[in-house]
């Protein structure tokens, strides 16, 4: 619970930017201890809404590639790996999307990192436990919708953007070699 009170919103900087590194090799669900015992104490989940804008920050990563897919057949079979991630499950973007290449994966990282730091800044806490994203979202009626909603804008606006700024640099870059080879 100290790492996440931490000043400037580096806890939530850390968790969010580092979550889906623990995701990609399945190890994700050993923070759930963390999670019940912080909130068994407190009654609140500190930790949802930075899980939450590590899973926006995929899903907004994931929109970039897709998104600058040329290829209207692979685009229309990238879709539906965005899907589970506004339910909260961030594997099939992250695993279909955006860690193949490794770039659009770390700007999911990023933007997570940046949905983290706002969360953590402001304090934003779950009432309740377990669900992200879309249903998790009713966590927050009681109190924070708002402001988790800023949290999920921020993930994604940030982790597209990135994506979307290093993939046209790579294919510039990529063009000149191409011209000069």
């Amino acid at each position: 619970l100290y790492s996440l009170t931490l000043p400037f919103g580096i806890g939530g900087i850390v968790y969010g930017g580092r979550i889906q590194l623990l995701c990609v090799v399945g190890m994700h669900h050993t923070v759930t201890p963390v999670i019940v015992s912080i909130f068994a104490q407190t009654g609140l989940d500190y930790i949802n809404p930075l899980g939450t804008a590590a899973i926006a920050g995929q899903l907004g990563a994931g929109l970039a590639v897709v998104m600058m897919e040329r290829n209207r057949r692979k685009r229309s079979k990238m879709v539906p790996a965005l899907i589970p991630a506004l339910f909260g499950i961030s594997e099939p973007v992250m695993y279909g999307l955006t860690f193949p290449t490794l770039k659009p994966f770390f700007m999911g990282c990023l933007g997570g990192a940046a949905g983290g730091a706002f969360a953590g800044i402001i304090q934003l806490a779950a009432k309740g436990t377990g669900a992200s994203m879309i249903p998790g979202a009713l966590l927050y009626l009681d109190g924070g919708l708002f402001s988790y909603l800023i949290v999920l804008a921020i993930s994604i606006s940030v982790a597209y953007v990135g994506t979307v700024l290093i993939t046209t640099r790579d294919r510039k870059k990529q063009q000149l070699e191409q011209q000069i080879a």
